[in-house]
């Protein structure tokens, strides 16, 4: 009795998750630089990111939440509000 091969998956999955991760990366990458060394507040950190990034404050706040590991996440805030 032969089993039958799963398929596999398509060639772009792969490709659109890495491309994710990649711009996360970058997210979390230009935070650090806006927030820590350039020392701009949290509200305006997260409004210039969806801006340049083209993602809601909402997505950028999930991308943050989502990178623990990341040392300049030690000091921002757990609740990101949406702005006005």
């Amino acid at each position: 009795m032969s089993r039958a091969a799963h398929p596999s998956p398509p060639p772009f999955a792969h490709t659109r998750r890495s491309h994710r991760q990649g711009r996360d990366a970058a997210v979390v990458a230009r935070f650090t630089e806006l927030y820590q060394q350039q020392r701009l507040r949290i509200d305006d950190v997260i409004a210039q990111l969806a801006t340049e990034f083209f993602l809601t404050p909402r997505t950028i706040g999930r991308i943050l939440k989502r990178r623990p590991a990341a040392p300049s996440l030690s000091t921002a805030p757990t609740s990101i509000s949406r702005p006005n």
